[in-house]
């Protein structure tokens, strides 16, 4: 299943991944220090889905990732969208 997971910085915790598909027992997302660790805590987040909900036979994912530059930018530093993806 085609999705788009957003990821914007949290403040200054790390990063937040949301994700745009309205799954019907909950809302995909994780979070992290750095965007590798929001974009694996996503994923274990949706593993763990799949077994508490086996009759819903969710598929594997193809994920779009989407990068709020803007909230995810500080000004101390610049962001090279390459780098984080």
């Amino acid at each position: 299943m085609k999705v788009a997971i957003t990821i914007t910085r949290n403040g200054t915790q790390g990063y937040v991944c949301t994700c745009d598909y309205p799954f019907v027992h909950f809302d995909l997302g994780g979070c992290g220090a750095t965007v590798d660790e929001a974009k694996q805590d996503c994923f274990t987040f949706y593993d763990e889905m799949r077994r508490e909900y086996p009759a819903d036979r969710l598929p594997d994912l193809e994920v779009e990732w989407v990068y709020d530059l803007a909230r995810t930018r500080s000004d101390a530093d610049l962001v090279d969208a390459a780098v984080m993806a």
